[in-house]
């Protein structure tokens, strides 16, 4: 499987800071990244961020409550999480990228029509 390298670059920065707050932080910080992606169209980065951040969460331990505290920044994790995830064939992403305007990158997982 191929793996883009700013799922493994996300990954990596954020599980190499030690203390939880400061975890927490960097996801936080990876959501401000997503938010100007998500800004400027750019749905293929904004998928490999979300991807990153997900995979160095952990469900329940004590970076993963920090995070879902600061409320807003996670509230948008999930917002673009529903955006780009599978459910009715990507009907939400598909209808996001209809309505774009001007330039976007879209998303290279998801194809442009269904089969």
């Amino acid at each position: 499987m191929r793996v883009c390298l700013t799922v493994i670059r996300t990954v990596s920065l954020i599980l190499t800071v030690d203390k939880p707050k400061a975890r927490a932080k960097m996801m936080e910080r990876f959501c401000e990244l997503a938010k100007q992606l998500r800004t400027l169209h750019n749905y293929s980065g904004l998928r490999s961020v979300l991807t990153g951040i997900t995979i160095a969460r952990n469900d329940g331990d004590e970076v993963d409550e920090l995070f879902r505290s600061r409320g807003r920044m996670h509230k948008q994790f999930l917002s673009w999480t529903t955006l780009l995830g599978s459910s009715k064939m990507h009907r939400t992403y598909r209808t996001a990228l209809k309505h774009t305007e001007g330039p976007a990158i879209p998303d290279m997982f998801v194809p442009a029509r269904n089969p």
